[in-house]
């Protein structure tokens, strides 16, 4: 496994994590990309919400704010000099190796305001 650190800044459109990019194409199949021990956060200096969009479906993106159905988690703001709110999800330590896992190419993510930043954090599955 290789730990992979990423900070993306928030558009007006969101942005898929496999590929950075910020709409889908109808029709699309992409192969999955799971990584496990997924971790999302809004980076200090931000003001706005942050949201968290796993498992959309290929050739859907999703909407800003996401709809229902769309939304994994709502990050709160951070402040000036404080880091807002945080998603995790970690690889089980029961059941399948696909376990507690995301796959990157169904995960997206997107904010209140654009220029705040966002840490991603995520280990390769072996």
């Amino acid at each position: 496994m290789a730990r992979f650190n990423r900070t993306y800044t928030i558009e007006a459109n969101p942005i898929r994590l496999s590929d950075n990019a910020t709409a889908a194409t109808v029709g699309e199949i992409l192969p999955p990309k799971y990584v496990v021990n997924f971790f999302v956060q809004a980076l200090h200096g931000g003001s706005g919400l942050i949201w968290v969009s796993t498992g959309i479906p290929n050739g859907v993106t999703p909407a800003v704010p996401p709809t229902d159905g769309q939304l994994t988690s709502e990050l709160s703001p951070a402040t000036a000099t404080a880091p807002g709110g945080s998603y995790n999800q970690n690889q089980s330590a029961f059941g399948s190796m696909l376990a507690g896992t995301v796959d990157l190419t169904r995960a997206w993510i997107s904010g209140a305001n654009a220029g705040d930043t966002v840490v991603v954090s995520y280990d390769t599955t072996p």
